[in-house]
Formats: structure tokens, C-alpha cells, sequence
């Protein structure tokens, strides 16, 4: 019988919010095994190779490198045809959505790429829907799209983005694949991955850029994967749809509340500083547009 995994992730400072999801995953009693992570799990090799960039502070924790190999080495729990599941410790995991998360687990087996993935794309097929889906031409840098070599392929640039934040994968070869590209950019040219400026001219439209998420994304399109949507994680509120209607996922498993929890004084810190990073980076950006 096969099994189902789900393994998250953060640095020492969030072990509040990695001990809350470990609690929900266990109280929904739907996983063989719940591994949440922290820095001191990754593989020794792994943490000396990326030692400067993993540090505490750092955006992403060394910009998610430690993502796809966090979730290979789940992979070394799982037998072929089991599920793992990577959720961001940020998440909270709903009892109510039990169905849709077999569900979920289905479509990943039956996937010939062996991965499921959210796409900003609609759902209910509200107006609100369209006005909130987002191209990967917005939030992929120009390096990124010629290092896949995707600069006229509309059919990438121009859809939804797939996110990187809920990922369902069935234990095979052509999963772990795609995996292990994904970590092999971070250990290609980091500059595709952080906020060092586009060396190849971003395509028109592009906001920012955004790390693992654009390089997942873009393989995700290359490979074939299965999406739902990214609107059963995080759905807007009609009257401020820069917030999230929770009311509208009462039977989805994932809600993307990003609940990152360090403490009271620390999540002040941690809220001003990166007010702080995204002020410089967006200041940056309109110097190098204004050129």
C-alpha cells in the first residue's frame, strides 16, 4: 500500500510555526510521515557547498536553494508510487479538505511528469480571477528565460505562474528528475535564482523577480505537469482582493496564510527588515528603468 509523506521546511528561528504544521499534519491523519526540517537536517555536503548563503536573515533563507533539497532527500523515505507532499511551514493544513486532498494525491500519481502543481490560473471562474492571474513575464528575469532558452515561447512566458509554495509529487523517475534540475541552477549560476540584475534584457512587463518560484515554474511548463489552481490555496476577498477569502477553501487541505511565527519580537524585527529589503529592491529597479 502506498504511503503518503508530507515534509516542510524553515530555519531554527520558525520552529513555532514548523511544531503548529507538524501538529495540523498529524491531526489530520492522513500522512505515513511528517518531516519538518530545519537547516541542521539539509545533507552535510549540501550545507557546506551553500554555507554563505544559508544564513539566518537572508531572503528565503539562502533564496529556497535548500527547497529542492529538502525534498529529494524526503524522497529517500518514500518507495516508488508513494506521495510526498512540500508545503511551506507557513501554511496551515485544514481537516476539511480530506477529499480534495486525496484528490490532490490522485492526480499526482496519474501524472505522467509524477508531479501536481498549483498555476495562477481561474478556478470558479470569477472576474476577479482574471484580473489576478499572473504571466511568468512578470516575475521572471531575463537571465532565467534565456538560460531555458524560453524568450519566444508565449506559451511559457505568457501563462499563469506555477507556484513553488504546495507541491505534490509521486516518488518516480521522472519527478525526481525535474527535482534535481531544479537544484542543479542553484548550483549552476546563483545569480538566476537572487536579486542581482538581469544581465539579458527582461522580457516586457516583468515586476520582479521571484527566485525558485520562476526556475520551478518555467520546468513545470517544459515538463509537462498537472496543475490546479492556485486560487484552491489563497482566494481573494471580494472587497479587498489583496487579502484572502479563507470562508471559499472550507474543504481545500492547503491554506497559503504565510503564518511565520518567531515570536512576538522577532516577527517586528523580521516584518521591518523585509519592509526595508523590498523598499531598497523596488528603489533599485526604477534606477535601473529610469536609465
Amino acid at each position: 500500500m502506498s504511503k503518503t509523506l508530507l515534509v516542510t521546511f524553515a530555519d531554527s528561528g520558525l520552529q513555532r510555526s514548523l511544531h503548529r504544521i507538524a501538529a495540523q499534519a498529524r491531526e489530520m491523519g492522513q500522512f505515513s510521515e511528517v518531516i519538518a526540517a530545519c537547516e541542521h537536517d539539509l545533507d552535510t555536503v549540501f550545507r557546506k557547498r551553500f554555507a554563505s548563503r544559508l544564513r539566518p536573515g537572508s531572503r528565503g533563507f539562502g533564496y529556497w536553494a535548500w527547497k529542492p533539497q529538502i525534498i529529494l532527500q524526503a524522497f529517500r523515505s518514500a518507495n516508488q508510487g508513494d506521495v510526498v507532499i512540500y508545503c511551506d511551514a507557513g501554511c496551515h493544513l485544514n481537516p476539511g479538505g480530506q477529499q480534495r486532498l486525496d484528490e490532490y494525491c490522485c492526480m499526482a500519481r496519474a501524472s505522467k511528469s509524477g508531479i501536481l502543481a498549483f498555476q495562477n490560473k481561474p478556478w470558479l471562474g470569477r472576474p476577479e480571477e482574471n484580473d489576478l492571474v499572473l504571466p511568468d513575464r512578470a516575475w521572471t528575469k531575463g537571465d532565467v528565460v534565456d538560460y531555458f532558452g524560453v524568450r519566444d515561447r508565449p506559451d511559457v512566458t505568457d501563462t499563469g505562474t506555477i507556484g513553488a509554495g504546495i507541491i505534490v509529487f509521486k516518488a518516480c523517475h521522472q519527478s525526481r528528475t525535474l527535482l534535481e534540475e531544479w537544484l542543479r541552477v542553484f548550483e549552476t549560476d546563483f545569480s538566476l535564482v537572487d536579486d542581482t540584475p538581469s544581465r539579458s534584457p527582461n522580457l516586457p512587463g516583468f515586476r520582479e523577480h521571484r527566485h525558485d518560484q520562476a526556475v520551478f515554474s518555467i520546468l513545470c511548463k517544459l515538463n509537462d505537469v498537472a496543475t490546479a489552481s492556485a486560487f484552491e490555496y489563497w482566494y481573494p476577498n471580494l472587497r479587498n482582493p489583496r487579502r484572502a477569502d479563507w470562508r471559499m477553501l472550507h474543504d481545500r487541505p492547503f491554506w497559503a496564510v504565510r503564518d511565520k511565527d518567531r515570536g512576538r519580537v522577532r516577527n517586528l524585527i523580521g516584518f521591518v527588515t523585509q519592509a526595508a529589503k523590498s523598499l531598497a529592491a523596488r528603489s533599485s529597479l526604477l534606477k535601473q528603468l529610469s536609465r
